[in-house]
């Protein structure tokens, strides 16, 4: 197999996914804008077919014929993947897609976002759901409480708050047995793609971060070669050269939009940086990892935030219930009381750091006035 070179000049080298496979990816990026798998490159391609499960967009249903016709066309071993023959003779060459199936589950966007954020996570570490489901099976009956689903999925992404893991229970407990089976999970977790079809930006960073991971890409040395003017940033102009190696077939305006990912502080510069932080966010053993407790924190506060608007609540009325000393102040343990509202599982270290957050003068205290701005 050919060595990938990472260079100004770059070329990609075509490979064919040969056979009843190809046919079977191409009609699924016909109808759903995306690979099967997340790659750009065959190494990465390769190594996802082996690693992670085929999903369709949860956004875009298809057809049971179409939905039948791409998994068996791409299923791993060749001698149980249709035949031409079988092909030929398929409903959709004949009567084409059948009946769109809808999801038989109804996802909210908040939930479809933190779903999408576990599958971003399972696909960058190469997690074995099945293997994490198992470990905290602690009575081996095949199910999760409530109390076990969160510690499994927060054991997957340290980021969500028992609130969300509330919101994603109540959407795969598809029995309404107070309980999550695997197959519950799997049927939803495993079957659907959460990804947002409609940001190429997102879906690109996606497929870059597998190529670096298969390839044991240096990212230094991709940005280096794509620094023409040796700067130590990337204009426009070198950041579309790059893309465009990646990606040839992006229009003009989404390549705009990728830029922005890219370019957070909008000098319309992407700094070395900025590009290894786009690349690198989250994946294991890179220095760049999420910082858990800052973004935790964020979505209580979002979250408490929007439980205070949408029910109309006076703050000044919350922070009197529990300021159960009446000395005008919050200390750290009447703050947990007021924190559980949202979050009854979280650890110590966790309230510590939110308690910081709010306690800007570092007084061991909260007053109304440091409180009250988190909810301006």
């Amino acid at each position: 197999m050919n060595k990938i070179h990472i260079e100004g000049d770059y070329q990609w080298e075509n490979r064919k996914f040969i056979g009843e496979g190809s046919f079977g990816k191409v009609y699924r990026a016909i109808n759903n804008k995306t690979n099967p798998w997340p790659a750009r490159d065959l190494y990465s391609f390769l190594r996802n077919i082996k690693t992670t499960p085929l999903r369709f967009p949860y956004d875009k249903p298809i057809g049971k014929d179409t939905k039948d016709f791409i998994q068996r066309c791409l299923v791993i071993d060749e001698n149980k993947r249709m035949s031409w023959d079988e092909i030929f003779k398929h409903p959709i060459l004949v009567d084409g897609g059948g009946e769109i199936q809808n999801p038989q589950v109804k996802i909210d966007e908040r939930t479809k976002k933190i779903l999408r954020s576990m599958q971003e996570i399972v696909q960058s570490h190469n997690l074995n759901v099945n293997h994490i489901f198992d470990k905290f099976d602690k009575d081996k009956g095949g199910s999760l409480d409530e109390q076990e689903f969160f510690q499994f999925i927060v054991s997957i992404d340290p980021r969500i708050t028992s609130f969300e893991s509330k919101a994603i229970f109540r959407v795969v407990d598809t029995s309404n047995d107070k309980k999550i089976s695997l197959q519950e999970f799997a049927s939803i977790f495993c079957q659907y793609d959460f990804a947002d079809i409609d940001d190429p930006a997102q879906i690109l960073i996606t497929d870059l971060k597998e190529i670096i991971k298969a390839n044991q890409l240096n990212l230094k040395e991709i940005f280096s070669n794509f620094d023409k003017d040796k700067l130590g940033t990337l204009d426009k102009q070198e950041f579309e050269r790059l893309i465009r190696v990646v990606a040839p077939a992006l229009k003009d305006h989404e390549i705009q939009k990728c830029f922005e990912k890219f370019d957070k502080d909008k000098d319309n510069q992407v700094s070395f940086d900025e590009f290894k932080n786009a690349l690198t966010y989250g994946i294991q053993d890179q220095e760049n990892q999420y910082n858990f407790f800052k973004e935790k924190a964020k979505r209580l506060i979002g979250e408490l935030r929007r439980i205070i608007k949408e029910n109309n609540i006076d703050i000044k009325v919350i922070f009197r219930n529990f300021d159960q000393t009446k000395d005008s102040y919050l200390d750290i343990n009447e703050f947990k009381k007021f924190i559980k509202i949202i979050d009854k599982y979280i650890y110590e270290d966790e309230y510590n750091y939110i308690f910081k957050l709010f306690d800007t003068d570092n007084d061991d205290k909260i007053s109304f006035q440091e409180f009250s701005k988190f909810f301006i």
